[in-house]
């Protein structure tokens, strides 16, 4: 199998040779090479986090199925799945759950001249907290330069630092506010 998977990219390889423009250079070839071997391995990749997306799918399904949360029913159309009273119980349980651990995230969001860097590092047992932060920034007007850092010129409410005190999760977050832009100035496009 690997050896016709390795014709298959060799003959892929050749093609995209052959169809680089007339009196085009080696380089230029090497180039068209490499454009067509990204597009490949792009492809390949999205092939296979289809694949694992669809066995993930899958997977859970047959959990929900096991644990008689939810129930097939088949029709003419195809199948469609329904919640069981059981699953209907859990969810209900379960949002429950989460609406009494964090808070409701109801902060004014207002202007300010100073930017303030948020950076965080909550572990992973913790994500719910965690994505309920990502969430209070996006309605701060905080912008996100990676998922785990924030900036913005927005005023924080201290009622916003009680309840990350109340969740146990304020030793893992850094709020920097930054007086002088210098080298920051290119970053932050208002």
């Amino acid at each position: 199998m690997e050896a016709i998977e390795d014709i298959g990219s060799s003959l892929g390889d050749l093609f995209a040779i052959f169809t680089a423009p007339y009196g085009t250079s080696m380089s230029g070839m090497a180039y068209h090479l490499a454009k067509h071997r990204r597009r490949r391995e792009a492809a390949r990749a999205r092939a296979e986090l289809a694949r694992d997306e669809h066995r993930a799918f899958i997977e859970l399904m047959y959990r929900l199925r096991r644990d008689e949360l939810v129930q097939e029913k088949r029709s003419r159309r195809g199948i469609s799945v329904m919640r069981t009273e059981k699953g209907k119980r859990k969810l209900a349980a379960l949002r429950e759950r989460l609406a009494r651990s964090l808070p409701e995230a109801r902060y004014a969001a207002e202007k300010e001249a100073t930017l303030k860097i948020v950076l965080f590092d909550i572990p992973e047992r913790e994500r719910s907290k965690r994505d309920w932060l990502r969430s209070v920034l996006a309605r701060l007007k905080f912008s996100m330069l990676q998922k785990s850092v924030w900036i913005g010129k927005t005023k924080i409410p201290e009622e916003f630092i009680q309840d990350l005190r109340r969740l146990k999760i304020l030793p893992y977050i850094e709020i920097i506010a930054v007086t002088k832009t210098g080298s920051l100035k290119p970053i932050y496009i208002e």
